[in-house]
């Protein structure tokens, strides 16, 4: 009976034992799952806490790009404003100047008539032609002066137009480029959980539990069915 007794109490030990191994790897596997789990929901944070920063830095630079161009397009403006004042108070002079000298011209022709009073067509008409000439001279320059101010100012005012358009591309360089935003970290595979029940470590202790139990027992005699040899 003692080999029974024996074989009974290292197949309960060998069962325990490997309870106590199945056990201790599940409990690392559990373990090992939830720093894996934990590293990964570490990471996302970060990575949650870069696309923030990220967005909150361009959201700022759109808010610097919508506010420059709109000085960008009021200074344009101002300028193309006072552009046309400037034209506009040359085309007005340039209008006094010619009512003035239209004034001049009456009063020297009235002159001129004066003058040749008694001295024959003749003299009255050279001096006529001579006073509409001077005026005509005149007229011609200013003519000229307020084409060569028109070509100016367009030039100016495609050069306000360039200004305004340099300063814009300027602007948009530096919202034209989306932030790249990461992305979260998956979850991986899932640690594969220990079986509880270790089929070849239960029939190995049984076995071995079996084979000290038949070394234990007499010649001759039965060990669970099996007769041992004498």
């Amino acid at each position: 009976m003692l080999n029974y007794a024996i074989t009974g109490l290292q197949m309960g030990l060998g069962f325990l034992n490997q309870q106590a191994e199945s056990s201790e790897a599940q409990r690392q596997a559990r373990f090992a799952q939830r720093q894996q789990d934990f590293q990964r929901n570490q990471q996302n944070l970060r990575i949650r806490a870069s696309n923030q920063r990220a967005q909150e830095i361009y959201g700022k630079q759109l808010q610097v790009h919508s506010a420059q161009m709109d000085f960008n397009r009021e200074a344009a403006q101002r300028g193309f404003v006072s552009e046309q004042e400037r034209m506009n108070e040359a085309f007005q002079q340039s209008a006094f100047s010619t009512a003035a000298q239209r004034r001049q011209l009456m009063a020297a022709i009235g002159a001129n008539v004066a003058a040749g009073e008694g001295r024959g067509r003749s003299f009255e008409r050279a001096s006529m032609m001579g006073t509409l000439g001077t005026f005509g001279r005149m007229q011609a320059e200013r003519a000229e002066q307020l084409s060569s101010m028109k070509r100016q100012s367009s030039r100016n005012l495609q050069g306000i137009a360039r200004q305004q358009y340099g300063a814009d591309l300027a602007s948009y360089q530096n919202v034209m480029v989306q932030p790249m935003m990461q992305q979260e970290i998956a979850a991986g595979p899932r640690i594969p959980m220990p079986s509880g029940n270790n089929l070849l470590g239960i029939a190995n202790t049984a076995l071995g539990a079996f084979q000290t139990g038949y070394g234990l027992t007499a010649p001759g005699e039965s060990f669970f069915g099996f007769k041992k040899p004498a």
